[in-house]
């Protein structure tokens, strides 16, 4: 359980209809978990920690009969920026 959470990133496209290709849920919480790719009924799901004060812009959402917490589409584009540019920065220096 990773409470507090929203499901965000390409999920969250998909969840409001932005984006029709299938995702692996995106779980972002700031919760101090190991990002990565965990497994749980049968399904891959993708956890990515933000900063407390980057834990904003999320709504609940109807599916399938629950109303689950997912980004909003301003808070989806700056977690894109956000997360990309972070992976880009640790990259960059893991290499240097």
């Amino acid at each position: 359980a990773f409470l507090p959470f929203y499901y965000g990133l390409e999920d969250a496209l998909s969840l409001r209809g932005f984006w029709e290709q299938e995702t692996n849920p995106v779980i972002i919480t700031p919760r101090k978990v190991r990002n990565g790719v965990r497994q749980f009924d049968s399904r891959n799901y993708v956890v990515r920690r933000i900063d407390r004060k980057m834990f904003f812009g999320y709504t609940f959402v109807n599916y399938e009969e629950f109303y689950i917490p997912v980004s909003d589409t301003e808070k989806t584009l700056i977690d894109l920026i956000i997360l990309t540019l972070r992976y880009q920065t640790k990259s960059s220096t893991h290499w240097s």
